[in-house]
Formats: structure tokens, C-alpha cells, sequence
């Protein structure tokens, strides 16, 4: 095989294993109560299954530089962020959803992890419960593809002051799908009922402005929901 043949086998090689997907770029743990967690390398995105293999959160945090730090700029960096999250998590389960190739190497990752998570020989977790985790996995990907999922709600916001950068982490589980599902059905009931479209007042707008030289300090916010 002459030089230039062999480099370019080389750099082909090198291209595949970089452009392979999941591998590499993403970790799987299990804590004592055998509840797995998936997540990329950077932890900007989670799926948390329960230790019997249901799948229990998918939530995702996106950072976003905030131009002028006073309350108005850092709030407008956290919508920009929450909504950029929301589409991270489209984007997650439109892949999962649509190759079917992912959705086995997440299997396969997180088999290999709850392996490794064994007393002597025996395995901690059965297989019933891997295929659990694969069903939920998969009715998660089929609900985005038909156009059912719901439930996404804003869990932290923050702001570094030192790196000038907001950040919001989105969310969504069963309970808040659930609640979004109830609460649009209570919704569409009550209007049902309406006899017309109720006049009401005028809210007043307007806002305090701050002076464009205020800087805020850092912080962070959590959802009042403890368990979502």
C-alpha cells in the first residue's frame, strides 16, 4: 500500500469515529437506588430512568451571553435560553425518534452501565427491566412524533455575572405531562360551556426602566415544584 493511500484510509477512520453518534460524547451512571441517568458529556442533557425502568425526566440547559447585564438584558437572555433548551429537547427526540440506530446505542450504553453496577457476579438489574427502560424510551419518542408531547416547564434560571452569561434549564416528566394533558382538557371543557367570549378591561402596560448602567449580580432561581 503506497503513502498517500494509506493516509487517506487513516483520515477516513479518524472522520468515521468523529462523526459517530452518541459514543464518546455522552455518560451513563447509576446511583445507589439504581435510578440511571444518560446525559451528554457536558450535562446539557438528561433522560433519567427510575431504578424499575420507568423512564422518569428529560430536561435540558442552554447558556446564553446576556448583552447588557441589568434586569431587562439578563431576562431577555433567559427567554432566548428557555426557549433555545425547548428546542434542544425537539431536537433530541426528533433523532431518537427517527433513527432507530440512536435509540439502540442509548440502549446499549445504558446496559453496559447498570452491568458494570454489579455485586460479584450477580447483576443487579434484570432484564425485564432493560426492556422497560427501552419501551418507556420509545413511547417518549413516539409521543414527540405524533405531535403529542407537552408538559415542558422552565425548573432553574440563572445568571453568572463573572462570564456575563444566562442560563435556563427546561424540563418535562410524566407528572407534568399529565398536568399539561389535564389542565387542556379542563380548559377545552370550560370553554365548551362559555356562552361567548367574556369583555374585560384593559391591563395597563408600561414598565420601570433601569438605568442602562446597573449591573445585576449573580443568581439562581429554582421551580417551586420540589418533585416534577
Amino acid at each position: 500500500m503506497n503513502t498517500r493511500l494509506r493516509h487517506a484510509l487513516q483520515l477516513a477512520c479518524l472522520a468515521a469515529c468523529l462523526s459517530s453518534p452518541l459514543t464518546g460524547h455522552t455518560t451513563v451512571t447509576t446511583d445507589a437506588q439504581d435510578n440511571t441517568l444518560w446525559q451528554d458529556a457536558d450535562e446539557s442533557f438528561r433522560i433519567e430512568w427510575a431504578a424499575d425502568g420507568t423512564l422518569s425526566r428529560v430536561s435540558a440547559t442552554v447558556y446564553q451571553p446576556v448583552n447588557f447585564p441589568d434586569r431587562r438584558g439578563i431576562a431577555t437572555a433567559q427567554t432566548i435560553a428557555e426557549e433555545k433548551a425547548k428546542a434542544r429537547i425537539v431536537r433530541y427526540l426528533a433523532e431518537l425518534s427517527s433513527s432507530e440506530r440512536k435509540t439502540k446505542e442509548v440502549n446499549s450504553e445504558i446496559e453496559s452501565a447498570k452491568r458494570q453496577h454489579t455485586v460479584g457476579q450477580e447483576e443487579q438489574i434484570s432484564r425485564e427491566t432493560l426492556r422497560k427502560m427501552e419501551s418507556e424510551l420509545q413511547e417518549l419518542t413516539n409521543s414527540y412524533a405524533s405531535g403529542s408531547l407537552r408538559g415542558v416547564i422552565r425548573l432553574e434560571s440563572g445568571y453568572d455575572d463573572k462570564r456575563e452569561e444566562a442560563w435556563v434549564r427546561v424540563g418535562m416528566s410524566r407528572r407534568t405531562i399529565e398536568a399539561a394533558y389535564a389542565l387542556q382538557q379542563s380548559l377545552h371543557n370550560a370553554q365548551a360551556d362559555r356562552p361567548g367570549p367574556a369583555g374585560g378591561p384593559a391591563r395597563p402596560g408600561g414598565s420601570i426602566a433601569e438605568p442602562r448602567g446597573f449591573r445585576q449580580p449573580a443568581e439562581v432561581r429554582f421551580s417551586g415544584q420540589k418533585e416534577w
